[in-house]
């Protein structure tokens, strides 16, 4: 019998380095799983849902918390154009309240801020008094469309779908 085996120095020893080799891992997984934990100007590749938006950045719930995603125009440099590379932010997502409606716009207060809303392009009006849906002041709305920056209004969306989630 191996006199090393059974001793307690032994078994303490062992059970030190499991605990050091555990409390390294689980600080090793952290750090690659949390984006706050890498140095700026990383380049990492993480998932998730745009929770609120700004003209230069816009904040990413990656199901642990929020992370902010910053775009300047430097960021574009010396990007491989493959998706897993690439930035699409194609379509913005807004809930809200109406706070004003007029000539086929409205503002939408998120509580965070407020945003314009164009429904010029969608195929029904829902400012007007015809048809199912009428959106007035007061009611709680969710907008899809696309971000656009006019030079002389400023940021708008313009509205690819409205669903109107209760009235005001």
């Amino acid at each position: 019998m191996n006199r090393f085996t059974n001793s307690p120095r032994t078994a303490r020893a062992a059970f030190m380095v499991a605990a050091c080799a555990l409390a390294f891992s689980a600080t090793l997984a952290a750090v690659q799983t949390d984006p706050h934990a890498r140095p700026d100007e990383t380049y990492i590749s993480i998932s998730g849902t745009v929770d609120s938006v700004a003209p230069d950045s816009f904040m990413l719930d990656y199901g642990d918390g929020l992370v902010r995603v910053e775009m300047d125009d430097e960021s574009y440099e010396g990007l491989d154009p493959s998706p897993a590379a690439s930035i699409v932010v194609s379509q913005t997502v807004v809930r809200g309240t109406v706070s004003t409606v007029e000539d086929g716009r409205f503002l939408v207060d998120t509580g965070r801020r407020l945003v314009r809303v164009d429904t010029e392009l969608l195929p029904y009006d829902p400012l007007d008094d015809e048809g199912y849906m009428k959106i007035r002041k007061g009611d709680r709305v969710k907008v899809v469309g696309r971000m656009d920056t006019d030079l002389f209004e400023g940021r708008l969306l313009e509205a690819d779908a409205v669903v109107k989630l209760y009235g005001g």
